[in-house]
């Protein structure tokens, strides 16, 4: 049987995320939801999840979030309309002087 307990980590671990990472991840908190329960949730792939809330670029880890991924992400999060503006304009601030 699996535990559900988080593993132990070392007293110096930083978790670093990006922006639109933070305002996910606090919400996830204030849900009691992991990042499991967001993919299932939002219809995404666990690992698009990861990668959104780490911001990686490496090789290989690349990843591209549309119009779609940011509707799912908020109605799993059940932010609601401002909550989902707020996450578009952290993740493409650009639009900020077209809207």
């Amino acid at each position: 049987m699996a535990s559900s307990r988080r593993p132990k980590r070392s007293p110096g671990y930083k978790q670093s995320l990006s922006a639109a990472g933070r305002l996910i991840y606090e919400r996830m908190e204030e849900l009691g939801m992991k990042q499991v329960d967001l993919a299932a949730a939002s219809g995404l792939k666990p690992s698009k999840i990861s990668r959104l809330l780490h911001d990686s670029h490496k090789k290989g880890n690349s990843y591209s979030i549309s119009e779609i991924d940011i509707n799912r992400i908020s109605i799993a999060l059940k932010w609601g309309k401002a909550g989902r503006e707020k996450l578009r304009y952290t993740l493409f601030p650009e639009l900020l002087c077209y809207d």
